[in-house]
């Protein structure tokens, strides 16, 4: 095969993967609901001040306690979160390791947006059949 040959198989290739790819993008792009989210002019005009609101507190917060109990709620935080980590880390192989009488439920929940009929979705809490 010559030199131009190769060329306008690599070519004809990179077409095709950019034709699927645009495809793809028009494809999820058609659904309303994945509208870019913007910016309104009212939105950007409260940023600073909820930006200054939030350091304030921030403030206060770091001047009213002492280090002790600051470094005592991070760490209860930090603590929380890696039992978190490692519970769902090791959860495969705790799923071998007890029955399958052992009930492990797995619970879904679901956020909402908007109010009376006009809601996106519905909050559930009933466990999922594993």
């Amino acid at each position: 095969m010559s030199y131009t040959q190769n060329t306008s198989v690599g070519k004809r290739r990179q077409s095709e993967r950019i034709s699927s790819s645009l495809l793809s993008v028009s494809l999820s792009s058609q659904n309303t609901s994945d509208m870019p989210e913007t910016i309104t002019s009212r939105d950007a005009a409260r940023f600073p001040i909820i930006a200054s609101c939030t350091l304030f507190g921030l403030y206060l917060f770091f001047k009213v306690f002492s280090q002790e109990y600051i470094n005592l709620l991070l760490s209860v935080y930090f603590f929380g979160l890696g039992v978190l980590a490692l519970s769902h880390t090791m959860s495969p192989l705790m799923s071998r390791i007890f029955p399958d009488s052992f009930p492990n439920k797995q619970y879904q929940l679901l956020f909402t947006q908007g109010s009376g009929e006009s809601k996106e979705g519905e909050a559930c809490c009933k466990p999922s059949a594993v």
